[in-house]
This record gives C-alpha cells, sequence and structure tokens, in this order.
C-alpha cells in the first residue's frame, strides 16, 4: 500500500479545519493508482505539498487528515480525471 498525501490550501482553515491545515491521505493499491492520484492532485492550484508516502500520514496538531479512497473518491483514481 502506497499514500499520496497533499494539502488543500482550498478547504484549510473553515469548515471542520476551522484553524488547521486541511491534508487529504488517499490510499494507492499500485503503482498505477498513485500515478492516477498525481495526475489529477499536480494541475489543481489548491493542491499543494503533495508527495507519495509508504506509510499512512496519522493526525497531527494544527492539521485536518481526511483518509481517502477509491470507493469514496473513484474519479480521484481515473488518470486525468480533472485536466481542463
Amino acid at each position: 500500500m502506497m499514500y499520496v498525501q497533499m494539502t488543500d490550501t482550498f478547504m484549510s482553515g473553515w469548515g471542520k479545519a476551522k484553524s488547521k491545515k486541511n491534508i487529504l491521505v488517499f490510499e494507492c493499491e499500485t503503482d498505477e493508482e498513485v500515478e492516477a492520484v498525481l495526475s489529477n492532485a499536480e494541475p489543481r492550484d489548491e493542491m499543494v505539498d503533495i508527495k507519495v508516502r509508504v506509510t499512512p500520514l496519522k493526525g497531527r496538531q494544527n492539521c485536518l487528515v481526511q483518509q481517502k479512497n477509491k470507493e469514496v473518491y473513484p474519479n480521484w483514481y481515473k488518470k486525468d480525471y480533472f485536466k481542463k
């Protein structure tokens, strides 16, 4: 299992992430899933600090860490889904 982690600057600072960074962590079972999630995160201006991890990110102070997967966010696992 691998994980693609990113900070969502648009959703940071309000709602459940009030006064916090909103960090998304996508679970990936294959290299192809990692590539697909990266292809969708990298062109989005609001997604920053994008990185691939081999261990899941645990809760952090001043951060809302949200674990995502293909069942919850299936379009993120379709390569180039968000390209304009």
